[in-house]
């Protein structure tokens, strides 16, 4: 029995990181299938109180009064997740490097897998410990080590440097496989001298659509005539400003993030459950724009309409975000959209008055058999003495 832990950000309260830390899972689980290989794979349950306060603060707002949309979506969120997969029997809440190995060593792995997500994003803003942090795993553990797909997309490049920059290649260098989602992560495990490969999002290479059931119908939206079109963007005015102006060009505006300002607008996907979200994005929409990856991710691998990616101001400089960097390899570059460009919404207009990017979805499955094939070859190599058995 092969017993694989995973180590990820399953507690973050948002639809991309529990379908990546689902799809993860799933992968693993079929490669060692593939591999003939009984196995036990479980989603350690490692908690950062500074992360865990965060949602718990998003509960509280706005005006701190109970966010009952926010809790809600937490709670749906972790019940559909707690349904997909397995978590680790004890609970790891320290950050002591101690207690951390101990707690490691106390489960008894065969296989440590870091990643997806960003969890070698380290900044201020991820609240992630100074590196080589337990996303790192800088531990006397006897176990294999895999980081798969992980990402530093918007990290904080000092954290990278001198003094750091010596223990976090001794850690990297413990590891028997490393694959990255982007460029920028690429560039940076260059610059580190850490050996790795490139591979898709978990989430493309399991399917999205295998998270919601062919059966399930998505629930009629009540926009008449209407065009639904879809807005998932994190930046309060941007997104505020996108439903205004779609608003007067005659569409239903079917909003995926926060509050939004218009009259036509629609704001209970906060309150649907999860396999519901994504039977709407199937099912329901006429067109998304969205500065999320994931919510890229969903819309070209679910729908059936025009997509804009926006690209966030400031992301210009020469370092490619993961959205950028997904969308140049699905060879559908022309759905990105600058926000710093004054006349973005008339560009995004444009977007969705154009074809659906039918190639990415040829490319997206592409990428998901060359990426299951590479954990398949990556676990054969890594369990070569089980796998001869």
């Amino acid at each position: 029995m092969i017993r694989v832990g995973v180590l990820t950000f399953h507690r973050s309260v948002n639809e991309g990181s529990v379908a990546q830390a689902a799809c993860t899972v799933r992968n693993l689980e079929r490669a060692l299938d593939t591999l003939g290989l009984q196995h036990k794979v479980e989603v350690l349950d490692y908690r950062i109180w500074r992360r865990e306060w965060r949602e718990y603060i998003k509960l509280l707002l706005p005006l701190v009064r109970l966010n009952t949309g926010q809790a809600m979506k937490t709670r749906h969120l972790r019940k559909w997740l707690a349904s997909q997969v397995s978590f680790s029997k004890h609970t790891c809440w320290s950050e002591q490097p101690v207690r951390i190995e101990k707690w490691l060593k106390k489960g008894q792995w065969d296989v440590l897998v870091v990643g997806s997500d960003t969890v070698w994003s380290v900044s201020e803003k991820n609240e992630l410990p100074v590196p080589p942090n337990v996303y790192f795993l800088p531990f006397d553990v006897p176990a294999h080590r895999i980081a798969l797909a992980v990402s530093a997309d918007r990290h904080d490049a000092s954290l990278y440097q001198e003094p750091h920059s010596k223990n976090i290649s001794e850690a990297l260098s413990k590891f028997d496989w490393i694959a990255a989602r982007d460029q920028s992560t690429s560039q940076l495990l260059q610059s580190l001298g850490a050996e790795h490969e490139m591979i898709a999002d978990p989430t493309i290479i399991y399917g999205v659509s295998n998270l919601v059931p062919e059966e399930a119908i998505a629930p009629d939206l009540g926009h008449g005539n209407k065009p639904i079109l879809g807005i998932a963007i994190g930046d309060n005015r941007k997104r505020n400003e996108a439903a205004r102006y779609f608003e007067t060009r005659g569409w239903h505006i079917f909003n995926m993030l926060g509050d939004c300002d218009g009259s036509d607008v629609d704001s209970s996907y906060l309150r649907r459950p999860f396999e519901e979200k994504l039977s709407i994005i199937r099912g329901r929409l006429s067109g998304i724009v969205t500065d999320r990856f994931h919510a890229a991710i969903f819309a070209l691998s679910l729908g059936d309409y025009p997509v804009a990616v926006l690209q966030r101001p400031g992301s210009t400089d020469g370092v490619q975000g993961k959205a950028e960097d997904l969308l140049q390899r699905l060879g559908c570059e022309n759905a990105l959209v600058n926000m710093a460009n004054e006349q973005w919404l008339a560009l995004v207009e444009g977007q969705l008055q154009g074809d659906p990017p039918i190639k990415a979805k040829t490319n997206m499955a592409r990428m998901a058999e060359a990426g299951q094939e590479q954990l398949t070859r990556a676990l054969r190599t890594i369990l070569k003495p089980e796998v001869e058995k």
